[in-house]
């Protein structure tokens, strides 16, 4: 938007009530009402990341929007209108904002949702069944026995799809969405066969393990025959992934080649990425080269890019990993083609691309079950330290409280973070430790991370996506430390063979060490 001065001067500038939302609208309302004109040049471009802000399925979004809806209508209009009719525009304000929510909700969604209701369904309808055969069904009687079944089923159901990455990165995949079924009703079996307060019906849980994967496994099958080459939203949304290239040279341009001569929909080639300058092979084969590696991160979420594809020509695996650990995108799917079979990057399946090998990737500590196991361990070991030391550090900060100050820390993607401690006192002291715990329990460090490096300490920090923590596996191996390679080394490892009890085994020996 360009305005001359003049004009701002004489209608004024962004008006301050408007949030986020619509300011735009009320600056150029303004100007037509001076009598000014308003042009629109359709021959310039821009990219416009929407929805960076505040996400679009974000309860924030919908209430700043619609906030700033009845902003703008209230400073113009409801003046001159009467209560009723003010009072009507507020409804309708709020039910869109319930419906765009809602919509956005279900669209994100719609996979878990359709299989829950699939689940608790067939559950429903097998013990139908079964009591059929005594005294007949009773809702009354469902709903005070045995509801709980199906509560439970959903929760295993919910854990056992977030452990298996089934929602929502492979929530079209047969195959999981089997191997998640079973591991539902092989607890749930287990559960009628040892526990007496759960032994309702084996017939109950032997229905539903067959009905439950072919209902399941159906109407995925159906999106498939249907739906699969539609151009529409919908069919983009679920089945065509644009995907990057990341490299250079004359392997990478063959591997494009290959990938486009296959017409197969799940990948569509946007463009590559190169580590230089030097793009004359891939410009002379014309593969739009969209840009340098160091603004990858932007390039995906502009491009909305589901998979990458990285070429080890020309990248070390160390540069790959790197790479992935800053972009931080869980939902992301990443896979490399390896010069050589020799050494594999963390657990790996293969997918053959005619003579091409894909290595998909699996990225430990990015998976959606080890965020959430790492966050829960978190959050109990934070409480559970606070507590523990309260009778401690209560006196000490009584005597040292007027020491405190907010202290400036690395924190990932070279981002400062600003955390409580004590001056004049080690950050490793148990005072600051406890005060640390505080921020663990925000969710801002973590038991477990890379080293709290304070400013303005020139020290060569951890390039690796992962948040400062107390204690960690570079930390507990300092003496074997003797170069930042070295500790490149260990955060490799951590990144890439992330588990709980890996966090577990770290934080016992930093304990006891």
């Amino acid at each position: 938007m360009m305005v001359k001065k003049y004009v701002l001067d004489k209608v004024g500038h962004f008006d301050e009530r408007f949030f986020m939302y619509c300011e735009d609208i009320d600056l150029c309302h303004r100007i037509n009402e001076a009598g000014y004109k308003i042009y629109y040049v359709p021959t310039t471009q821009i990219i416009h990341y929407k929805g960076e802000s505040t996400k679009k399925n974000n309860v924030d979004y919908v209430v700043t929007f619609n906030k700033a809806l009845y902003q703008f209508f209230e400073k113009y209009y409801a003046q001159g209108s009467i209560f009723l009719f003010r009072r009507l525009i507020v409804i309708g304000i709020v039910l869109r904002g319930i419906f765009i929510y809602t919509r956005n909700f279900l669209r994100e969604h719609f996979p878990l949702i359709l299989d829950l209701l699939i689940l608790n369904t067939v559950l429903i309808v097998a013990f139908m069944v079964r009591l059929s055969f005594k005294n007949g069904f009773l809702w009354a009687d469902f709903f005070s026995q045995y509801w709980v079944i199906n509560a439970l089923s959903s929760l295993i159901f919910v854990v056992g799809g977030t452990y298996l990455e089934v929602y929502p990165r492979q929530r079209l995949s047969i195959q999981v969405i089997i191997k998640t079924t079973l591991l539902t009703f092989t607890v749930l079996g287990c559960m009628t066969f040892f526990l007496k307060q759960f032994a309702f019906s084996r017939m109950v849980v032997l229905i539903a393990a067959i009905a439950t994967p072919f209902f399941m496994i159906g109407w995925r099958q159906l999106l498939r025959n249907y739906f699969k080459g539609d151009r529409s939203a919908w069919g983009k949304d679920m089945f065509i992934r644009p995907t990057l290239l990341v490299g250079n040279g004359e392997g990478l341009v063959k591997l494009w080649q290959k990938i486009r001569g296959l017409r197969d929909i799940s990948y569509n080639m946007l463009g590559a990425v190169t580590p230089s300058n030097d793009n004359e092979h891939l410009t002379k084969a014309g593969i739009p080269v969209l840009g340098r590696m160091e603004n990858l991160n932007q390039l995906i979420r502009i491009h909305r890019v589901q998979q990458v594809i990285f070429s080890s020509d020309v990248l070390s695996y160390e540069q790959i990993l790197q790479t992935m650990s800053q972009i931080d995108l869980p939902k992301l799917d990443y896979k490399i083609v390896p010069a050589n079979l020799e050494f594999l990057i963390g657990k790996s399946t293969i997918e053959r691309l005619d003579d091409y090998p894909l290595l998909d990737v699996e990225y430990a500590i990015g998976k959606p079950f080890n965020r959430l196991s790492k966050r829960l361990l978190d959050i109990v070991g934070s409480l559970t330290g606070l507590i523990l030391l309260l009778p401690f550090c209560l006196s000490g900060m009584l005597i040292f409280g007027r020491r405190l100050y907010r202290q400036s820390i690395y924190s990932p993607h070279d981002k400062l973070l600003k955390i409580y401690q004590i001056k004049r006192q080690s950050h490793t002291g148990i005072l600051n430790r406890w005060l640390q715990l505080f921020e663990v329990l925000r969710g801002r460090l973590s038991l477990v991370g890379s080293e709290i490096i304070p400013l303005p300490e020139q020290v060569d920090h951890s390039d690796y996506w992962y948040q400062p923590g107390l204690t960690g596996l570079t930390q507990i191996n300092s003496a074997r430390i003797h170069a930042p390679d070295d500790a490149a080394q260990f955060d490799l490892f951590y990144i890439r063979n992330y588990s709980i009890f890996l966090d577990l085994q770290i934080l016992l020996k930093s304990i006891f060490r």
